[in-house]
Order: C-alpha cells, then sequence, then structure tokens
C-alpha cells in the first residue's frame, strides 16, 4: 500500500501528516510526502523570481517537518517538491505516477 500526502506549507497543524503516518505505520505502507510551491504569475513579475523563492523555501521546509514526523514515529517516507500554478494538477500527477493507493 502506498500513501500520499500532501504537505500544505501553510499548515501549523500537521493533523493529516500525523494520521497518514500512523497509518502507514499500522499497515506497513509506504508514505509519500507532496508539497506544492503554489506560484502566482502577477507575483513573480513582481518579485522577479524572489516570490518564487520564498514559496519554494517554505514548502521545503514544510516537507522537512513533515519527514522529520514520519522519522520520530520510524516510518520512512518518500518527499516531493514541486512548483507550479495548478497544485490540484500535481497531486493528481503524483498519485497516479507513484500508485498511491491512498490520498
Amino acid at each position: 500500500m502506498k500513501i500520499l500526502v500532501a504537505v500544505d506549507p501553510s499548515d501549523s497543524v500537521h493533523l493529516p501528516v500525523s494520521r497518514a503516518i500512523a497509518m502507514a505505520k499500522k499497515e506497513g505502507a509506504e508514505l509519500i510526502l507532496l508539497s506544492v510551491a503554489e506560484t502566482v504569475e502577477d507575483m513573480e513579475s513582481l518579485f522577479v523570481g524572489e516570490y518564487t523563492q520564498w514559496l519554494k523555501e517554505r514548502a521545503s521546509k514544510a516537507l522537512d517537518a513533515a519527514q522529520g514526523m514520519a522519522k520520530a514515529a520510524g516510518v520512512p517516507a518518500k518527499v516531493m517538491l514541486e512548483t507550479g500554478t495548478s497544485p490540484e494538477d500535481f497531486i493528481v500527477e503524483a498519485a497516479e505516477s507513484t500508485k498511491a493507493d491512498l490520498v
């Protein structure tokens, strides 16, 4: 079984990640953590790349925190970081490419 968790960089509460970790541990499932740095083209033109870099850093920190939670629970996790205008599309693509059983 493979569990894909979309990690929202704006979340300060890690409830979805905690639940996915518990389920992965119980079921012996593979845990896949995905975060998408959602870009906004209008903001990008104003800040010349700085905004996208800031979003990537936020998403990366959220992934690091989620991976740390998984490691502390003894659950190995694969991480994926994407950048784009449609997080929903990246989640669907990741679910398909990893053959996730649960999102």
